[in-house]
């Protein structure tokens, strides 16, 4: 600083610094000709003016920074040629581009970064004064920005907004790192109207319904790619996620895709191995049948006792049978479902009869200890059981497999509020009965 003012500041040194850099990145004979990115004539970049910024794209291991475009080789470039001779950039863009690039990934706003490896960037034609797309890559999306999301893309426009025509366009782009190169995973160029459409689908498609809150609860991005981890007691091992996952799940929701098809059979080892089927791995079942080919994958948020699929009928079944045992026997420590769940999904034909011809024990004691509850599991159970019972598959495919975790879920999440809702009348009618007069019967 000379008096007040910084050196850099000033414009012939700025000038000078310039006519430095494109020296030294011109090569040793500056070139000249069409620039691919402004469609001018300019002087010639020989390599780009500098590397992302290191740590700024997550990576397993090796450098930490990278170079967008880097042929070193002549086995690398077209032609035997190396550096930027078949990408021809110039200054100006260069400079901008990689300004932009870095500006990009040091943006909270703006970044995605993987928790294994890799970043994702987006951005749009023109400031977006909506939150959408931020809330997408929120860690915990407010639930009524989803839903008014939701409800904004469903709704016809008016004649005169449909006129309007949105010209703004979204923008991302998927990096990862090898080998201190950066590699372009993924690219997106949409309007930004279709953009929302598939986040919107996105939630729609793997919203559960949780009848404790009366709402439909939506799960961030990365809890989604974590239920397919281990889980740990309370929580999910944090670094047990399958590779990659996350960022695939990511590319199907951003262009409206089915699921990769490896996250079914990973999803399934881990319910089978934990015996836990949690919410987000209900909304990521969801998700994958929703999305499947088949039009029968439709399952809804919430029970559906229409449905004669024999899966999700065989689901239903096997969550009964165990309310009914937990009614007969509070106090047990080993339910059918630590027991028998994982025979049960694989192979419900034997496994549901046995349980069945076994649940008479249970409704004995029911019926001289509880006849409540003993009259009531009893219809449900003999209701789902004759719709399924000249039906009971022997095995089950993946995706059977799927709709029997779905249906058990739905079941057990009915059963638990039914059982709350009782209690909180019986709660009720105890002090209605205790108001009445001694010489007035009670009403019943």
């Amino acid at each position: 600083m000379v008096g007040t003012r910084w050196l850099h500041e000033l414009d012939s040194v700025k000038q000078l610094w310039a006519e430095e850099v494109r020296a030294r990145k011109g090569g040793a004979a500056e070139r000249r000709g069409l620039c691919l990115v402004c469609g001018e004539h300019r002087a010639l970049l020989a390599t780009i003016p500098e590397p992302v910024k290191k740590g700024a794209v997550p990576t397993a291991g090796g450098s930490n920074e990278g170079q967008l475009i880097s042929i070193n080789a002549p086995a690398q470039g077209r032609d035997a040629m190396t550096q930027l001779v078949n990408t021809p950039i110039c200054h100006r863009c260069g400079g901008r581009a990689m300004a932009v690039l870095n500006h990009l990934v040091a943006s909270e706003r703006h970044r995605r970064r993987f928790r294994d490896d890799g970043v994702l960037l987006w951005w749009t034609r023109k400031p977006d004064p909506d939150s959408v797309l931020a809330m997408f890559f929120d860690d915990q999306p407010e639930a009524t920005d989803i839903e008014h999301l939701i409800d904004s893309m469903n709704k016809t426009p008016s004649p005169a907004a449909a006129q309007r025509t949105d010209t703004d366009a979204f923008y991302s782009l998927s990096l990862g790192l090898n080998n201190a190169r950066l590699v372009v995973r993924d690219w997106i160029e949409v309007p930004l109207t279709e953009a929302k459409k598939n986040l919107a689908a996105w939630y729609a498609d793997h919203g559960v319904w949780d009848g404790w809150t009366r709402r439909t609860r939506y799960f961030p991005l990365w809890q989604m790619a974590l239920s397919c981890g281990r889980w740990q007691g309370e929580r999910y091992a944090p670094d047990s996620a399958p590779h990659g996952l996350e960022a695939e799940l990511l590319h199907s929701a951003l262009h409206h895709l089915s699921p990769p098809a490896r996250a079914l059979p990973l999803l399934l080892q881990r319910i089978h191995a934990d015996r836990r089927v949690d919410a987000p791995r209900l909304a990521l079942l969801r998700l994958l049948l929703t999305r499947s080919s088949n039009p029968q994958d439709r399952p809804m948020p919430q029970l559906d006792k229409d449905s004669e699929d024999p899966a999700y009928l065989c689901g239903r079944l096997f969550a009964v049978l165990e309310s009914v045992q937990e009614a007969a026997l509070p106090d047990i420590n080993t339910t059918l479902r630590d027991k028998y769940f994982s025979a049960a999904v694989a192979a419900p034909g034997v496994t549901l009869r046995r349980l069945f011809t076994d649940s008479g024990a249970h409704f004995k004691r029911l019926r001289r200890d509880r006849a409540a509850a003993h009259k009531a599991l009893e219809k449900r159970l003999f209701e789902i059981y004759s719709k399924v019972s000249d039906d009971l598959p022997g095995h089950l495919t993946d995706v059977q497999q799927g709709r029997f975790i779905i249906g058990y879920a739905h079941q057990r999440h009915d059963d638990i509020l039914q059982r709350q809702a009782a209690k909180e009348r019986k709660q009720a009618a105890i002090p209605a009965q205790q108001d009445v007069p001694a010489h007035e019967p009670a009403a019943v």
